[in-house]
C-alpha cells in the first residue's frame, strides 16, 4: 500500500542527514527512536572522514573511543600522529591528550576565570537546592505564634498575669530580633 507524502518539499536537519521523518521510519522498524537513528547517521558520517586504518578501529572497537568522541572531535584530532599511520592503539595517551585540547573552547579576550568559577559554583549551587531557599523562614515565623499562643492559652488557664505577661515580654523581645535578623 503505498503511504501519501506530505506536501512541500522534505524537511531536513542539514544537507544530507536523514529527514526526521525517514529516521522515524525507520526507527520505528527497529525498535529505537527518531533520534537514535540521526545519531548513528552523524557517527557514520564522522568515521567515514576517518583514515582507512583509524575506520577500522574504530568499528572494531579497538580504538578505544566512544562515538560522542568521534563525532564531536575533528577528524584530524582524533588520533596522534603515529596512530593514524599504523592504526590506533587502545588507551593511547597522545590520542587521549590530543582529544582533550580538541575538546577544551576557545577562550575570548576578556574572559574571566574567577567570575566563570564563581558562576559554575552559583549554578551547581541552585540546581543542589533544585529552586528551595537555603532556610524557609516561615518556620520560624510559626513556631513563634505557636509558642505566643500557648502563653495566652496558659495564661487564661491558670489565670497568672504576673507570669503571662514576664513571657509575652520576652516573646516581644523573641519577635523583635527575629524581624531584625530577617532583615540582615
Amino acid at each position: 500500500m503505498e503511504q501519501k507524502r506530505p506536501v512541500g518539499k522534505p524537511t531536513e536537519k542539514n544537507g544530507d542527514t536523514v529527514s526526521e521523518l525517514t529516521a522515524e521510519k525507520i526507527g520505528q522498524q527497529a525498535g529505537v527512536t527518531g533520534r537514535t537513528v540521526e545519531r548513528n547517521a552523524d557517527f557514520a558520517k564522522a568515521v567515514d572522514k576517518q583514515p582507512e586504518t583509524a575506520r577500522a578501529a574504530i568499528l572494531s572497537g579497538q580504538a578505544g573511543v566512544t562515538k560522542r568522541q568521534v563525532i564531536e572531535t575533528p577528524p584530524n584530532k582524533l588520533f596522534c600522529d603515529r596512530c593514524e599511520r599504523a592504526g590506533p592503539v587502545k588507551g593511547c595517551e597522545k590520542c587521549k591528550a590530543l582529544r582533550a585540547e580538541a575538546r577544551k573552547p576557545d577562550r575570548e579576550p576578556g574572559d574571566d576565570t574567577e567570575s566563570e568559577a564563581a558562576a559554575r559554583k552559583r549554578d551547581q549551587e541552585a540546581m543542589r537546592n533544585n529552586g528551595k531557599p537555603a532556610y524557609d523562614d516561615r518556620i520560624i515565623d510559626k513556631l513563634i505564634g505557636q509558642l505566643t499562643r500557648a502563653f495566652d492559652d496558659r495564661g487564661r488557664a491558670i489565670g497568672d498575669d504576673h507570669g503571662h505577661e514576664g513571657c509575652i515580654s520576652a516573646m516581644s523581645g523573641v519577635l523583635k530580633a527575629w524581624k531584625a535578623w530577617k532583615k540582615d
